[in-house]
């Protein structure tokens, strides 16, 4: 009967999994929150019973079955694959991607083998010149030389680099477990979880790849590899460069001159390595105008940041997301600057404090989409905090914006995500405790204690 449970219970999320990644479009809102919702039961049930030595190897088993039955299905709670094949096509072709906007083509009347208007009519950005980093087209023009006419065999390749990068994460997290003498078993809160499994594995999100590569920088660090650290963290650069808020943070560990080996040699790797995609100025000028864009257009499920607005709006009488984004952005700076200059130097407190950094630049950020959490619940595996990952367990709820156009997340779903993430947050703060995999959390991680540097 102790073998029957989990094996159950890893059947079951097996089985939500397939119909979440295979049989569930995002705009069939109710299915995919059902399915989610059992999914995490399973999941929740899994890491509270049967998550100890006597189950590792079944746990680890099914985390790889698990990402390789959805590495099959076509992306179903994003359209930007498309994106992705149209860039990689017209790297195989010798076109630029950061040249034209998709529509240049169609009202040129261009007609590139490969592009035509089916794929076009898919695109979900058409207006907007390609944001994605050098990196990420690599893998485009990959997947699409080797399949120039087949766009589920090129996206299966895309997604083949998810798999590996997700490979590569666990093996991380378990490096970086047992060098801080945790329990190996944490790395299930990962590897089971179904939203980094359907999001990353299931829908071809490239966050994979960017956490993979900080979380090695991480771990080359400590085991003072400075030179090859600053290589990959400037291959995190060429996927998202959301890394650089941590930078800071590496000061009182690491000292300045690391700190200073790591921003600058990363920078410059990430620039050798963009300039095979990246070498005019106009191609520079292209990208900082989607980038502008997304951050002075675009909101979804946003949550301090729409308090923020709001409170402008009641004092100037008018709605401006340049200063709510300036004021956003100076409270972050503030709270980067008390992680950095007012907490511990250990080491061990290092990945404490990258967890509370990616947390607030979350809470302040304008667009936060479910698979942003995913770096946050990496991050908490070396504290005892859990509140990350009650955020990926509610953070689905936001797909019920696609019932209606333009998307837009109800009131009701960020009042009832963001209060129970912090609700939640503030009970392991306060009662030192965590309801999944600990009893209780030590007094020197509790972030009430902050100012006598314990982080």
């Amino acid at each position: 009967m102790k073998k029957v449970i989990p094996f159950a219970l890893n059947l079951a999320l097996l089985i939500t999994l397939i119909f979440l990644a295979y049989f569930t479009q995002r705009t069939n809102s109710t299915q995919l929150i059902a399915l989610f919702m059992c999914a995490f039961a399973a999941y929740i049930a899994i890491l509270k019973f049967y998550n100890d030595d006597q189950f590792f190897r079944l746990n680890f088993w099914s985390s790889i079955i698990l990402r390789l039955v959805v590495l099959f299905a076509l992306p179903s709670l994003t359209q930007e694959f498309y994106r992705f094949v149209w860039d990689g096509q017209l790297l195989r072709l010798g076109f630029d991607p950061f040249a034209h906007r998709p529509e240049s083509y169609v009202l040129a009347g261009i007609q590139i083998e490969g592009i035509d208007a089916s794929l076009y009519e898919k695109l979900s950005s058409k207006e907007l010149y390609s944001i994605y980093p050098p990196f990420c087209q690599s893998i485009f023009g990959i997947a699409c030389k080797i399949f120039p006419t087949d766009l589920y065999k090129a996206v299966l390749v895309m997604k083949s680099f998810v798999f590996l990068f997700e490979l590569g994460i666990v093996w991380m997290i378990s490096l970086l477990l047992k060098h801080f003498n945790l329990p190996k078993n944490r790395v299930f809160i990962y590897a089971l979880n179904p939203l980094c499994i359907i999001e990353l594995c299931g829908n071809l999100h490239l966050e994979a790849g960017m956490i993979f590569f900080t979380l090695l920088v991480i771990y080359l660090l400590i085991i003072n590899r400075t030179l090859l650290a600053s290589v990959f963290m400037g291959m995190a650069f060429c996927i998202k460069f959301l890394p650089a808020i941590f930078i800071p943070l590496l000061l009182k560990p690491f000292g300045f001159r690391k700190t200073f080996d790591i921003a600058f040699l990363g920078i410059v790797v990430g620039v050798i390595f963009s300039l095979p995609f990246v070498y005019k100025i106009e191609q520079v000028g292209h990208i900082l105008e989607s980038v502008q864009f997304y951050y002075n257009q675009f909101e979804f499920n946003a949550s301090f940041y729409h308090l923020i607005k709001h409170l402008g709006f009641t004092i100037t009488g008018t709605h401006s997301m340049l200063n709510a984004q300036k004021i956003a952005f100076g409270i972050f700076l503030a709270t980067l600057f008390y992680l950095t200059a007012f907490t511990s130097k250990g080491k061990e407190k290092l990945l404490v404090r990258m967890m509370w950094t990616l947390f607030i630049f979350l809470l302040l950020s304008p667009a936060v989409f479910p698979w942003y959490t995913i770096s946050l619940l990496a991050l908490c595996l070396f504290t005892n905090y859990r509140f990350p990952l009650i955020w990926t367990l509610i953070a689905p709820l936001s797909y019920l914006a696609y019932q209606t156009t333009p998307a837009l997340v109800p009131n009701w779903v960020t009042l009832l995500e963001y209060g129970l993430v912090i609700g939640y947050a503030v009970f392991e703060i306060i009662s030192k405790r965590n309801l999944i995999d600990q009893p209780a959390l030590s007094s020197s991680e509790a972030i009430t204690e902050l100012a006598d540097s314990d982080c």
